[in-house]
């Protein structure tokens, strides 16, 4: 069908999607990773834990679906019928999520600029 998802394309839409990071979005992302944390012992928030790994993988099947030129899913709860593009969506969510937990737990490895991401020389990241 259409191209395979690649590092780069993931790359970008971790960025532009996710890690636009600013002093705001630091604070969103620690509030958020604790509501978390928070969620494996208050019943309370599981409701919540469980909608919104939900919304983001829906979000990661639009990017799929968007790149391979396919009908966007329309429901949160909708999945592909193709085993492999499950998995890039699997995968793309995969990797925002630990884009954002390296990023929100070890920013000292991150440098930041409005809109693009580099890491500094002590990750692996060219």
């Amino acid at each position: 069908m259409g191209a395979a998802l690649t590092a780069p394309w993931t790359t970008r839409i971790g960025h532009q999607q996710r890690h636009e990071v600013d002093d705001r979005r630091r604070v969103e992302v620690d509030v958020w990773l604790a509501c978390l944390v928070r969620s494996q012992v208050d019943d309370s928030l599981a409701e919540l834990r469980h909608a919104s790994w939900a919304g983001e993988r829906h979000i990661c099947r639009l990017a799929v679906a968007s790149r391979q030129d396919l009908p966007l899913p329309g429901r949160v709860e909708e999945r592909f019928a193709e085993f492999g593009l499950e998995g890039q969506a699997m995968r793309l969510h995969v990797f925002v999520d630990g884009l954002t937990l390296q990023t929100a737990t070890c920013p000292h490895h991150f440098t930041w600029r409005p809109g693009l991401a580099h890491a500094t020389r002590s990750s692996p990241w060219p």
